[in-house]
């Protein structure tokens, strides 16, 4: 059952708030109410619940959320739900993702390299146990969710479309 849930849609894992309401036996508007009121900042709920419908049995159309693998990561930490077995990742790249969810996130801004390790490391040290991933493995995390290193004018190492709340 567990492998119907994420299906590969434009290279991402995706699924939709009506096959984890189905597949952990939860209200649909349960879920829906869950994924509303995430603390998260606005382009993160935009690139990870994208806003969709389905066609009720009654044959009327109902809001429901395209969700990636990271929104999916989100759900599993405020529901409770174990999907360890649909999202296979291990803590440290859960708790990445976590902390990435507490950014904000536009095209048009550039923040130092060195701001968003020391950022990660503070929320780490709060959250988890264990020693700091190295700030190479932040680095390749950030470039697989697509944000670009660039090298400022004054030499500094930044990230393009991140920046800290």
């Amino acid at each position: 059952m567990l492998n119907d849930l994420v299906s590969i849609t434009d290279q991402k894992a995706v699924t939709t708030s009506l096959i984890v309401a189905e597949a952990f036996e939860k209200r649909h508007d349960n879920v829906m109410r869950v994924i509303s009121r995430l603390e998260c900042s606005d382009e993160f709920r935009r690139l990870n619940f994208e806003g969709a419908s389905y066609i009720d049995e009654q044959g009327k159309p109902r809001p429901m959320s395209n969700v990636t693998r990271e929104g999916l990561l989100i759900v599993e930490r405020i529901t409770g739900i174990d999907l360890s077995d649909v999202v296979q990742l291990p803590a440290t790249d859960k708790a990445f993702v976590r902390w990435l969810a507490t950014c904000s996130h536009n095209a048009d801004t550039q923040t130092p390299a060195a701001d968003l390790y020391g950022s990660f490391c503070t929320w780490y040290r709060a959250n988890m146990p264990g020693d700091l991933p190295s700030q190479k493995w932040f680095g390749l995390n950030l470039g697989a969710f697509g944000y670009q290193r660039k090298r400022t004018n004054t030499g500094r190492m930044c990230y393009q479309g991140i920046t800290l709340n």
